[in-house]
């Protein structure tokens, strides 16, 4: 039946060209993937879960870093806290900069250097890429703030030598500040703009690559300059301004740098990182994609083949949205951006580094770390009891080992949450009950939203959550700023307001509420995550695009595709014609076709909705 399922939901993609973004082969008309990398289209990253012993860099507050190896010692730059001590600001934009980590293993014990100072005794922004120049073999790092002698903005700091320990020369290569809208001197504006509503008037967190030639492109996050009450938020109402991804080009890192003048695809981004290949450009980033309601937490891929001209956008989750340990425990994570890769000696990506943090402030540092996760195939194999994979669906990881989820009282089919660190209800629960682990009464009165339900358009459910209220010609009404189990919604009871208010729950009804993002309706109300069992062949599924069905991210050997039905043992045939399409302002192709299917393909368009908070 699960096998029809995927048949079913792939079926209009059937033709369609064999597209590998960039880390995979095609055989077969199916990708046959690289090391670290799964999924029908290789645009998602096959993460193990991390050393518990040794999972990043938590000793002083921190969010993302870039690692490179110089001989048997490897050299890490942190965006740090910079001062620690007692009642100095959580904030990032006043209590910033950059450290230098040293270690004998990619994933520490770190020695703490010390803050990165400029050459005129000056911090730097907490952003930071760094990669060896390959034209020359100088070390590049590229940041904000101010550079030496010139002024503030994009700025690379060079070491000639190629080492982290520099010396270091400073140099601005994308003058930032300027005066817009009220008068005040915004920092972050384009110093050349004369539109406070371009789409990206102000550029932040920059990215780069060198490419072979020696022509360097900068990849940044854009914003208006008009809106910096909902900028990285949502309003009540659910208005929010997207973040979007531009790109500089230059022949060489000294610039000139040139604005490419429209978004390199349509999609709302932020934190890329960018990373060549003989195959082309990578850029791995934190999406503010909240359809599966995740938007905190969940990753984004994009490739290029063409040296950043046109890209394709995956719209495929990057990265999972929590942090699986080798001790088969895991940590829930409110927040997971700022992606980078730390690579091996060929350069291939070896671990996945992101800020985590278990707070949800989107401003401060608050618990935030970066975190190193290992990519399957990357490093040599552990004898830890989860090394190669987290706890399977219904089981929950304790004290180094995984045990099936028991009986739940009120519930009649008992699974696991994703993050595998508590057992919920599977189905409705009975007896008029409510809650994942139905352990809230049917009449429970609704209370302050949780941080994850102010993302929710009042009105509107999402994630096991109910915002009480509506919009009205623009304007929250109701007692939007309280929430309900999701399924109070249409339960037969007021559950929303204080009890004088006619409760939204009970509008619009019937209701019947799709599962939640990863798990599947499997018939009777049951919602369940994606097994290996459900595609044949399969040792790693998940959800379809849609969600209607499973489909294999990791197929045993020799078989491939999504319904692990294609054998490498079989007789190779002809690849696909592929061509590039020619770029098109504010266009992406966010299926992960190239655009151009064999004659007689089916046409097949996913439409995805991207929706932005910080």
């Amino acid at each position: 039946m699960a096998t029809k399922l995927l048949k079913a939901a792939l079926f209009a993609q059937a033709g369609a060209a064999c597209n590998c973004f960039g880390n995979g082969v095609c055989t077969n008309n199916e990708c046959q993937c690289d090391t670290g990398w799964k999924g029908p289209d290789c645009a998602t990253l096959d993460v193990l879960p991390a050393a518990k012993a040794s999972s990043g860099f938590a000793s002083r507050p921190n969010w993302g870093a870039a690692q490179l190896r110089e001989g048997s010692i490897y050299y890490t730059f942190v965006g740090a806290k910079r001062n620690t001590s007692a009642g100095a600001s959580d904030a990032f934009a006043s209590n910033a900069g950059l450290h230098l980590l040293r270690s004998t293993s990619p994933t520490g014990p770190f020695e703490d250097l010390g803050e990165e100072i400029g050459l005129n005794g000056q911090s730097f922004g907490f952003r930071v890429d760094a990669k060896i120049n390959p034209v020359d073999g100088a070390l590049l790092l590229l940041t904000e703030g101010y550079a030496h002698g010139d002024g503030f903005g994009f700025i690379f700091r060079r070491s000639a030598s190629g080492s982290a320990l520099g010396p270091w020369t400073e140099h601005l290569v994308y003058e930032l500040g300027m005066r817009v809208i009220d008068g005040a001197e915004d920092w972050t504006a384009d110093a050349a703009m004369v539109d406070a509503d371009r789409w990206d008037c102000r550029l932040a967190d920059p990215t780069f690559v060198v490419l072979d030639t020696g022509e360097v492109l900068v990849g940044y996050r854009g914003t208006r300059c008009c809106c910096n009450a909902i900028i990285g938020a949502w309003s009540s109402t659910g208005e929010h301004e997207p973040e979007t991804p531009g790109l500089l080009r230059a022949a060489s890192w000294t610039g000139p740098y040139v604005r490419t003048e429209q978004p390199i695809f349509d999609a709302d981004v932020e934190d890329m990182f960018m990373w060549t290949s003989a195959r082309g450009v990578h850029m791995l980033m934190h999406s503010q994609d909240n359809a599966h309601f995740n938007h905190e937490r969940r990753g984004a891929y994009a490739f290029s083949a063409d040296a950043g001209v046109s890209w394709n956008f995956s719209a495929r989750e990057a990265w999972p949205t929590h942090l699986a340990l080798d001790d088969c425990s895991s940590t829930k994570l409110a927040k997971r951006q700022r992606p980078s890769l730390a690579f091996d000696d060929a350069g291939r990506p070896a671990y996945l580094l992101t800020g985590v943090a278990t707070t949800t402030h989107g401003l401060e540092w608050g618990d935030g770390w970066t975190a190193w996760q290992p990519l399957r195939g990357a490093i040599p194999a552990s004898d830890a009891p989860c090394a190669e994979d987290e706890c399977a669906v219904s089981d929950v990881g304790t004290a180094g080992a995984c045990e099936a989820c028991g009986a739940l009282d009120h519930c009649t089919h008992v699974t696991s949450a994703p993050a595998r660190d508590r057992c919920i209800c599977a189905a409705p629960c009975d007896d008029e009950r409510l809650g994942a682990a139905c352990e809230v009464n049917a009449d429970a009165l609704s209370e302050t939203c949780p941080h994850d339900g102010w993302k929710l358009l009042p009105g509107t459910s999402n994630g096991g959550l109910f915002r009480c209220g509506s919009v009205v010609d623009g304007a929250a009404t109701g007692w939007y700023g309280h929430c309900i189990d999701a399924a109070a919604r249409c339960n037969g009871v007021r559950n929303c307001g204080d009890g004088s208010f006619d409760g939204q729950d009970e509008l619009a009804c019937p209701f019947v509420a799709a599962c939640d993002w990863p798990a599947v309706a499997r018939g009777d109300g049951v919602c369940l995550e994606c097994v290996p069992e459900d595609v044949p062949n399969c040792l790693d599924a998940a959800p379809t695009l849609d969600g209607a069905a499973c489909e294999c991210m990791r197929c045993a050997t020799p078989w491939l595709g999504p319904a692990c039905d294609v054998s490498l043992a079989a007789a190779p045939t002809t690849a696909p014609t592929r061509t590039t399409p020619a770029p098109t302002a504010r266009t992406a192709l966010s299926d992960g076709s190239t655009g151009v299917a064999p004659a007689g393909a089916a046409a097949f368009v996913v439409v995805v909705l991207v929706m932005n908070v910080f």
